[in-house]
């Protein structure tokens, strides 16, 4: 036994999504049912505008006479539409009987009280819709009409999520820009500065002015190492990692010590057990450095941020701890997404550090988790596989 044309229809139009595939369930179904040799599901804006429809079809045979058979098809229409009734057997021009066709069927749809469109078949010489076919078509109608809103919701949901991609790709490329276009004055800053440091005879405030500047352009220069790395975790989907042999303890007591130097006061205070692995020492770096200055930055002014690192079986457990005003557990879910800042009034970076951190640690097959509370403080855990007791 045959199936029923309208159930299969009806099927084909709950797994469809763009109207471009509503449209051809409908004239597949309708022009096997009927015998027509072409057909088009027209929407009704396109109709009002008087422009060709984006959901116009042909019958495979026929697309390479559309334009002969255009007219015929959106007239149809047109008439099924304005009225809001079905055209069961509209004559066919002179030029349409040349191309094949000898009568035209349109069927509106009907959506509550709305006329969403319509959708118009073709018969050749001999051929119309049967009066016991005439139902179906109507069920086919129904159909497509309940099946449109809810394709074009999906086309301007799926539009809508290019457009966001295409402006988060264009500012990715933008920020890559900008970075790379900073880079090169502020290393001529960062110099400059030294020198002028170096160069005697200079008052003390000449001294803590250039120290000042030196500063500003390497917190400058972190600002933007930070852009950059964002820039190319969301272009390759992730961070690139070189690995080599590592101590992670005189890499942790380097970092403290740039970091004391680019925080005059800062007190940190370093509890390491020699560990030694294959890891990125750049990375590694980077990670100690972002980590211990998110400490600082939030932590309780004068209070010192404590740095710990030890050997937990085959993980290296590197933890960076600071007391003062705990981070929010509605942050805590969020805390290493991308542009996610503390409640803190201190705001100095684009909320970065943390999130680059996260892609380090994932890089190397680690992991990095938060534990805060106000009567222990912050402590952030790296943990990073691979590490063994460091020799001599």
């Amino acid at each position: 036994m045959n199936p029923d044309p309208a159930l299969a229809l009806a099927l084909r139009l709950t797994s469809a999504q763009g109207p471009g595939e509503v449209a051809l369930a409908v004239l597949e179904c309708v022009l096997g049912l009927t015998g027509a040799v072409a057909g088009a599901v027209f929407a009704g804006g396109a109709l009002e505008r008087g422009a060709p429809p984006a959901l116009a079809l042909l019958a495979p045979g026929l697309r390479e006479r559309a334009g002969g058979l255009q007219q015929g098809l959106e007239a149809a229409a047109r008439a099924a539409w304005q009225t809001g009734a079905p055209v069961w057997e509209l004559p066919a021009t002179g030029d349409e009987r040349a191309a094949g066709v000898a009568t035209w069927t349109a069927i509106p749809l009907r959506a509550a009280a709305a006329v969403l469109g319509a959708f118009t078949v073709a018969f050749g010489p001999g051929r119309t819709a049967a009066p016991e076919q005439r139902e179906s078509l109507l069920l086919a109608a129904e159909a497509c009409a309940g099946a449109l809103p809810r394709a074009f919701a999906y086309q301007r949901a799926c539009e809508e999520r290019d457009a966001a991609v295409r402006a988060a790709e264009a500012q990715e490329r933008a920020l890559a820009m900008v970075g790379h276009d900073l880079r090169t004055p502020l290393s001529a800053v960062v110099i400059a500065a030294g020198l002028l440091e170096r160069l005697g005879p200079v008052s003390p405030g000449q001294a803590r002015a250039a120290a000042r500047i030196e500063a500003s352009a390497r917190k400058m220069n972190g600002l933007i190492r930070d852009l950059l790395d964002f820039s190319r975790i969301r272009g390759t989907g992730g961070m690139t990692v070189y690995p080599e042999p590592v101590r992670l303890d005189v890499l942790c007591t380097r970092a403290a010590a740039e970091l004391r130097q680019a925080v005059p006061g800062s007190e940190l205070r370093l509890d390491l057990e020699p560990v030694e692995g294959r890891w990125d020492p750049l990375r590694l770096e980077q990670v100690v450095s972002n980590l211990a200055s998110n400490a600082l930055q939030h932590g309780l002014a004068g209070a010192p941020v404590s740095i710990r690192l030890r050997r937990d079986g085959a993980q290296a457990l590197l933890e960076v701890h600071n007391r003062g005003e705990p981070v929010p557990a509605s942050l805590l879910p969020v805390l290493f997404e991308p542009f996610r800042k503390g409640p803190h009034r201190r705001r100095t970076s684009f909320g970065l550090g943390l999130f680059i951190v996260r892609e380090i640690a994932r890089a190397h097959g680690g992991e990095v988790a938060v534990a805060s509370d106000a009567e222990r403080g912050t402590t952030f855990r790296v943990r990073l596989p691979g590490a063994r007791p460091a020799v001599g």
